[in-house]
């Protein structure tokens, strides 16, 4: 039973790193958003995000990665923007971003990039 119990953790894991993986690489809004890079550093999801308007960097913050959604909140610093985003996986070269801000709901695809 123990071997049962420690195989089925183990395939939960590697079910969970993979479905991160996904979401590794360069994402862009299609100058509607954000761009953002996501990657693994020191065994962490890290996001930077950068304005698709004005070029200027965002801060990210409260990276989590939950049951195959990426969340963050995202801080504009020269007029305090804040936003709180949701991101799932479409398919292996979209995701979808569910946002809320001061103007309210909003969804963005986001498209991989080469």
């Amino acid at each position: 039973m123990k071997k049962f119990f420690t195989i089925t953790l183990l395939i939960i894991l590697l079910n969970q790193i993979n479905a991160q993986q996904e979401f590794l690489g360069n994402w862009g809004s299609n100058g509607i958003a954000t761009d953002i890079s996501v990657s693994i550093v020191e065994n962490k999801i890290n996001v930077s995000s950068v304005s698709s308007v004005s070029g200027n960097p965002l801060q990210t913050t409260d990276v989590r990665y939950n049951k195959n959604k990426l969340y963050l909140k995202n801080n504009y610093v020269p007029n305090n923007w804040k936003t709180n985003v949701v991101f799932v996986i479409k398919d292996k070269k979209t995701l979808i971003a569910s946002i809320v801000n001061m103007n309210g709901v909003f969804e963005i695809e986001y498209v991989k990039k080469e």
